[in-house]
């Protein structure tokens, strides 16, 4: 991986090393792990976005008090990839990053929840196949006890 990529990593790692979503880290990197698996050709701009799709996390906790269903509805869902978007864009662009790379990214993470065009879905595919990886739905019900998971579950598995 490139210079900027593992700047980015650090980046990811860092931002949610004292947050109680400390296992987004985890759930990012088996996002990599799917992205390669169902585009082994992937750009380094598709390796980043789906890296960092979940950046706000670290920044805002939107899911307080969501149901399970909660998170395919608006403006959560909005406020989540957009927030996301920036966050990566702002970073790579204070390191450095060419433009046409940034706009790539911003344009993947945008919309890395509900999907667009063939890239953005493939964003979206990887983040939903990692979810089912590792322990996410059991850190999830651990840090949200009261959630109904079976709505999250059915909108990743959808």
């Amino acid at each position: 991986m490139s210079e900027l990529y593992k700047k980015v990593e650090r980046f990811i790692e860092e931002s949610f090393a004292n947050t109680k979503h400390i296992h987004t880290v985890i759930h990012s990197k088996l996002a990599v792990d799917a992205l390669k698996e169902l585009e082994p050709h992937a750009d380094e701009a598709m390796c980043i976005a789906v890296l960092a799709h979940d950046i706000d996390r670290a920044f805002i906790d939107r899911a307080e008090g969501l149901n399970g269903s909660g998170y395919k509805e608006q403006p959560y869902l909005k406020n989540h990839q957009e927030g996301s978007a920036k966050i990566i864009k702002d970073f790579l662009e204070k390191n450095g990053a060419n433009k046409k790379l940034v706009e790539r990214v911003w344009h993947l993470v945008s919309k890395h929840e509900e999907g667009g065009d063939k890239d953005q879905d493939l964003i979206k595919d990887a983040d939903s196949l990692s979810f089912f990886r590792g322990a996410n739905t059991n850190s999830i019900l651990n840090k949200y006890p009261k959630m109904d998971i079976r709505g999250k579950i059915d909108w990743m598995f959808n």
